[in-house]
């Protein structure tokens, strides 16, 4: 009796285990590692940037206050017996444009003291007076190749408002000397002088690298451009074009020209991956204010991978009269240029399937989907084998079906981010930015090992405006 309760069970485990179903693992689908490469294009801004004269004026006025030039020996410039002092009087100086120039008129009070030896013998007389005059100065400004500001400044006029005078007690009457001549004279004889210690005042007290420097900075921290998209917008500047300055009476006009990555995300604050240095400017003679941008909108497969599970996991679909499959986990990987479906399948087949497509998007629905979506040829000879029933189009259709994403939301907000970047943004109290955007259009489409992105491509018009120049010694 034993024995054949020993045969029959025997039966009975060989009956189930040749019953039961066997996993088969598709292998890892090969790929072309060369061309798993996304290179993103920097787009070109070209900035007119305008500094009102207003804006310029101010800052000279708080630069040159009080004393600006002082020779206080008798034996300077060849023996002039003459002694000086320069002051700004309080009135205020005036700025104008001129092509390249900047036009300035600095009123200036001045005191002289004179030194008069009447004979040999004579005991030398010394007299002083006090005057007011206007200097005129033009300035040609220069950018350095390291962000330096080169003044070069002359005099072009010297208007007396009150004549120099001497006026000398003899006793019997006063007697009135003129020296405006000899003041003009010591004065021009002066004025290298005086315009070299201008032009370094002028250079030092415009820090303009570090100005740059903190724009630069600045416009690299993502900028929250709205928050019912919660759209970020960052810049990453590579390089930096100028050319020379234009002035007329109101404005100083200065083309400025960025090559930089422009990114938008949606959600929380994107962290700042590489920070770039400010690179030294490069001069060009002619630049408009079109800009021409690359825009990547993208979906990263961790994302991908959620939503597909959130579709897939754990559910069964009939793919058969008698054969049904249930989805245990899902993959979403990137390639080689190609997107990676890896399935963790349970049921009437139990293993790990792939499936490969090639990325593409609906201009209409915006939509970004998986076109001839099939399973990978290594996947393919092992279902041949195991499972050929599994080979028909129920489950790549599934597939195909579920694996959709609509970014509109992402374009959207990418359009909003830019437009509003474009709307007079202002970046603390240092520029505004305003500008156009043509509507976006759609370029290539790119996939990584971290996500698909849809590059679209705009030009427009921009234009920059410094609200605020910050001199000081």
């Amino acid at each position: 009796m034993s024995k054949r309760i020993l045969l029959l069970s025997l039966f009975i485990i060989l009956f189930f285990s040749s019953c039961a179903v066997k996993r088969f693992d598709s292998p890892t689908p090969e790929y072309n590692p060369e061309t798993d490469k996304y290179i993103p294009k920097a787009s070109t801004l070209s900035m007119p940037i305008e500094v009102e004269m207003a804006t310029i004026t101010k800052a000279m006025n708080d630069l040159l206050k009080g004393l600006i030039y002082e020779d206080i020996d008798y034996k300077n410039n060849g023996g002039d017996n003459l002694q000086v002092r320069v002051w700004r009087t309080k009135k205020e100086i005036t700025v104008e444009g001129d092509k390249d120039l900047l036009k300035l008129y600095i009123p200036l009070e001045i005191w002289a003291k004179y030194n008069v030896d009447p004979c040999a013998i004579c005991p030398s007389i010394e007299k002083g007076t006090t005057f007011d005059m206007d200097i005129h100065l033009q300035t040609n400004l220069k950018v350095g190749k390291n962000w330096e500001v080169i003044p070069t400044t002359a005099v072009t006029d010297v208007k007396f408002i009150t004549a120099p005078t001497l006026s000398f007690d003899v006793g019997v009457e006063v007697i009135h000397i003129p020296i405006t001549t000899i003041v003009k004279s010591a004065l021009m004889s002066n004025m290298p002088t005086i315009t070299t210690g201008i032009d370094q005042e002028v250079s030092k007290s415009i820090p303009l690298k570090k100005y740059m420097t903190d724009v630069w900075d600045l416009v690299q921290t993502p900028q929250l451009m709205d928050s019912t998209y919660k759209a970020w917008l960052t810049l990453s500047p590579v390089e930096i074009y100028l050319s020379p300055l234009n002035c007329d009476k109101k404005k100083v006009k200065l083309n400025a020209g960025f090559s930089t990555f422009i990114e938008t995300k949606l959600g929380e604050k994107p962290a700042i991956g590489r920070k770039y240095s400010l690179s030294d400017p490069v001069i060009k003679d002619k630049m408009d204010n079109k800009f021409n941008v690359e825009l990547p909108v993208s979906i990263d497969f961790k994302m991908a991978t959620e939503l597909a599970n959130r579709n897939f996991k754990d559910s069964t679909f009939q793919v058969s009269k008698k054969k049904k499959i249930r989805i245990n986990d899902i993959l979403i990987y990137g390639k080689g240029g190609e997107v990676f479906v890896k399935a963790d399948l349970s049921g009437s087949f139990n293993g790990l399937v792939f499936f490969r497509g090639e990325p593409a998007f609906d201009t209409l629905t915006n939509k970004i989907y998986f076109k001839d979506i099939d399973f990978d040829v290594s996947t393919k000879n092992v279902l041949y084998k195991a499972a050929a029933w599994l080979l028909h189009g129920t489950i790549k259709k599934i597939m195909a079906k579920n694996c959709v994403y609509d970014i509109s939301k992402d374009i959207e907000g990418a359009k909003f981010s830019v437009r509003k970047y474009l709307t007079g943004y202002k970046y603390a109290n240092l520029l505004t930015i305003k500008g156009t955007l043509d509507d976006l259009r759609l370029k290539k489409i790119v996939t990584t090992e971290e996500s698909v992105k849809v590059v679209f491509y705009s030009s427009g018009t921009v234009g920059m405006t410094i609200d605020n120049i910050k001199m000081g010694k």
